[in-house]
């Protein structure tokens, strides 16, 4: 890796995180309920683990560091067993009443790349 390529990484890294977290921000009310507190924690865990894997799947790539991407692959698995159960706690909390539906979209957003692969496990 070159230092201008990390460089360009970690300036749209620093971007993105900070648009999340700021989505993260404007959306802590007080008067949230519940439902909306674990989606906005799924969504941040899932953003910020898949974004951290992309990095390890490049490094990967470029054949860099073979042991330490053979490692993350089985923490990757494990991940995905963790968005799995987010999604199921968010299905079952939204069927345990009426709320509020804006909470969902950064999911729609987020998770669908992942979605198919662990729907047997919901």
């Amino acid at each position: 890796m070159t230092v201008s390529e990390f460089k360009h990484l970690e300036s749209w890294g620093n971007v993105h995180l900070h648009k999340l977290f700021g989505w993260l921000d404007c959306a802590s009310d007080k008067d949230t309920t519940p439902y909306v507190d674990v989606s906005k924690w799924a969504a941040m865990e899932g953003i910020v683990f898949n974004f951290a894997f992309a990095l390890f799947c490049w490094l990967r790539y470029k054949n860099l560091l073979p042991e330490f991407t053979k490692a993350n692959e089985y923490i990757m698995r494990d991940e995905q067993y963790h968005a799995a159960a987010w999604l199921r706690t968010l299905g079952l909390l939204k069927d345990a009443g009426p709320q509020n539906e804006s909470s969902v979209i950064p999911l729609k957003v987020f998770y669908p790349p992942i979605l198919p692969r662990t729907r047997s496990l919901i």
